[in-house]
């Protein structure tokens, strides 16, 4: 496996160890949680979709730390991030519920064994585009993009269903962006109308 991880500011890892425990109570003191595996968050917006450019617009907007217990996920702790670079104005944000964490846990894990992850070094980040319900895996390196969705995606949410369309992985920012237009156009012509 050759998938990097970006070195998260000990300032986010610091409101993990502070509000972690308060939130999970009794289960953080009763087992041998580790706080493990900082995953940086890039967010983008539905214009930059339209524009053409999702993933070159994506800014760092929040870093994600796994806990585990052992082998066990327990859940995923998040820290927003409100500067450019990610590391100086932080905050804690939520605490995701095991689902969640494991949804990406088993995503991340997945794509690992792939054949054109297995033996090309990439960096690994979480995509998330709130405006089109997206949560993804995203594997960059400076020629390359994959992305894979986290699954299961929202039962809700038909409309990212249907333009996934049982894809294991989007290669590329040209490829996302052929996939996401329509449901961006639909959301800003949504919006227009007031909706």
């Amino acid at each position: 496996m050759t998938l990097s991880l970006s070195n998260a500011p000990p300032k986010a890892l610091g409101f993990v160890n502070e509000f972690v425990p308060m939130f999970l109570g009794e289960e953080w003191n009763d087992k041998h949680l580790e706080i493990v595996k900082p995953y940086p968050l890039y967010t983008f917006a539905l214009n930059d979709v339209i524009d053409g450019r999702p993933l070159a617009a994506a800014l760092l907007s929040a870093w994600e730390f796994l806990i585990v217990d052992g082998e066990s996920v327990v859940a995923m702790a998040e820290i927003c991030a409100r500067d450019a670079d990610g590391k100086e104005d932080l905050s804690y944000a939520t605490l995701h519920p095991r689902s969640y964490a494991t949804a990406i846990a088993e995503t991340i894990a997945a794509a690992e064994v792939l054949p054109e992850v297995a033996d090309t070094p990439f960096e690994l980040r979480l995509l998330r585009a709130p405006s089109l319900s997206l949560l993804a895996i995203w594997l960059h390196r400076a020629d390359d993009d994959l992305l894979f969705p986290v699954r299961p995606l929202r039962d809700n949410v038909a409309l990212m269903r249907t333009v996934w369309n049982d894809r294991d992985a989007i290669n590329g920012e040209e490829a996302l962006t052929q996939v996401l237009r329509p449901v961006a156009e639909l959301r800003l012509n949504a919006q227009d109308f007031g909706g």
